[in-house]
This record gives C-alpha cells, structure tokens and sequence, in this order.
C-alpha cells in the first residue's frame, strides 16, 4: 500500500492519512506472521513505520541503516525499537541516544570494477583521448536544474566547447533533443537516461557534476573522481545538503558543494570552468 507524506498543515487530510498507516500496520503483520523473517532491515522512510511497529510486536529483531548524515524522521522515531542501528558518517551518531554502529556504504562496485581499458572505453562512446570528459547525473528521473547548467556551460564556455566531450544522463523527465544540441555545438557527446554500465562513464571522467544523494557521493569517492555536487534543497530531500557539506569537509581534494541559492548561474559557470581548467 502506498503511504503518502504527512500531510503538514492539510488538517483535513489527517484521518484518511492515518486510516492508512493503520491498514499497513495489519497488513505488516499478517505478512510477518506468515513469512517469519529473522530480522526486518531497513533504511527509513514512512511505510517503515508500520512494518517495524508490526515487527516488535511480534519480536521480530530490526536493524536500522541511516545512509545520510542528518537521520531521516522514521529512522529517529524506530531507533529506540531497533536492535542495531548503522551509520556512514560519524557525524550522524550526535543524533541517537543510544549507542550506534558505524560502517561502510554498501557499494554496488568493488575494487574489480577499477580495472579498465580508457582507451577502449572512449572508443565505444566515439570520444577523444585528447579532450576532458564531463559527467552530469541527475540520477534516472534527471534533474532539469543541472541539464540547464549544462546548457549554459556549453554556450558561454569556449574551454567546454573545445576540449570537452560530455557523458550526459538527462533523466525521462526531460524531452530536449539533447543528440542535436550537441551536435550542433560539434562537442562529442553520450546522452542517455538510464544505463546499467554506469560504472564505465564514472571511469571516464575526469569530472562528475551531481546531486547530493549519498549513493552518488560514495560511488564518486570509490572511483576517485572530482565532483562538484549542487544538492536538492527541497524540505522532503534536505538531506542532499548535509552530505554535500559534509563530504567536501572530509574529503576536500574531490568534492566542491555550490549552492544554488547563493551563486547565480553565471558565478556557477565561472567556477565550473576553473574546475574544469585545474583538472
């Protein structure tokens, strides 16, 4: 059953809100009992509300993963229900009363996927071994704000326009003709939405610019790329600012976090093109 956020000052939206959080609550438990898992494992959000709930009342251990540096609401609210709760940043033990375990992100990759051959690779994308590759991710669903970046990088950048190619997941949401922009500004260019091999395009880059989800961050600190990460402000996706503070403190020789809401478009693009320019 779908769950849909809290309704905030929507007063009128409260009882339908909760009649639902009461069917998964029922409907939890009759799974539970059914299946008997070991342990139920979860990283937040609102529908783990009332699987977890189900769970300790049937003792079912539960272990909590927080895998951004400010704790989600559902992960605070479960922790004292909770057997074992895990963190990636240390910085996000401040905020649970209880003791909390400290791991590593669980990558996709391992050390395997750091073997390649560049030259091969840039040939499958028909790219120079000459030129800098720029990689921009707004993840599967794209972000229209950094396809607009790029936009404006292409245009006012003479550096992009001549010594760079661009790996470019634009996302589904965006319906541009991104194959013949590039084309028609003659930069070399791979444009997709979605591609299982996305570990090939991080190896290429010589630059990534993204947002701020934790998975991205630690996939770009795997492979060692820089990043310059522009992180969603919204209430529901706050986090993305933490980590993007947070990874360029630890981690300052690879991360540069701008903010959107204090540097204009412009300011952005000059301090683009003097990362670019240092790589």
């Amino acid at each position: 059953m779908k769950i849909s956020n809290i309704p905030g000052k929507k007063f009128w939206c409260y009882p339908k809100f909760f009649l639902r959080l009461i069917i998964a609550f029922f409907k939890s438990l009759f799974y539970l009992i059914k299946q008997r898992p070991v342990k139920i494992v979860s990283t937040g959000g609102l529908i783990a509300v009332p699987v977890c709930l189900a769970g300790k009342l049937l003792r079912i251990p539960i272990e909590l993963y927080e895998l951004n540096v400010i704790p989600g609401k559902a992960v605070r609210f479960l922790s004292p229900l909770a057997k074992n709760i895990f963190v990636i940043f240390k910085k996000s033990q401040d905020f649970f009363k209880q003791k909390v375990n400290l791991c590593k992100y669980p990558l996709r990759f391992t050390d395997n996927d750091k073997i390649f051959n560049k030259k091969e690779l840039l040939e499958k994308l028909s790219f120079d071994t000459n030129k800098k590759t720029i990689f921009l991710t707004g993840g599967s669903h794209g972000s229209l704000f950094l396809n607009n970046i790029i936009k404006n990088l292409v245009i006012e950048s003479g550096f992009v326009r001549e010594n760079g190619q661009i790996i470019h997941q634009t996302g589904d949401n965006d319906k541009t003709d991104w194959k013949s922009f590039y084309a028609n500004h003659k930069i070399p260019a791979h444009v997709f939405s979605y591609d299982p091999n996305i570990k090939d395009f991080y190896l290429l880059s010589d630059l990534i610019i993204c947002r701020g989800g934790a998975g991205t961050l630690f996939e770009i600190k795997f492979f060692q790329k820089k990043a310059i990460v522009i992180p969603i402000k919204s209430l529901a996706l706050g986090h993305q600012l933490e980590n993007a503070i947070e990874m360029e403190r630890l981690y300052p020789e690879l991360f540069s976090f701008f903010d959107p809401e204090l540097d204009s478009i412009s300011l952005q693009t000059r301090k683009y093109l003097q990362e670019l320019s240092s790589i």
